[in-house]
């Protein structure tokens, strides 16, 4: 994706679609970046699809903000980057 992105740590979640809509994927996500926060304590990345509108809330309330969008396999993706733990 560039020297932007591709030497951070990268962070994703998955839910299966029965689990969606409940509040779960913050919840886990937001227990990983806190590891993230105390174990590598620096940037991080992810990657998500410009129509998974759910995953981009998450991702910015995490404090994600975009860098820009490209394509990955021939798919739209909207690269984001996270400076760090909050001060």
């Amino acid at each position: 994706m560039g020297d932007d992105f591709d030497p951070f740590p990268e962070a994703g979640w998955v839910l299966e679609p029965g689990a969606q809509g409940r509040g779960l994927g913050l919840e886990a996500a937001q227990a990983a970046q806190d590891w993230f926060d105390r174990v590598v304590a620096g940037r991080t990345v992810c990657l998500i699809t410009p129509d998974n509108e759910g995953s981009l809330r998450i991702a910015e309330t995490l404090g994600y903000t975009p860098m820009r969008e490209t394509e990955m396999d021939g798919d739209p993706v909207v690269l984001l980057t996270r400076k760090g733990p909050p001060v």
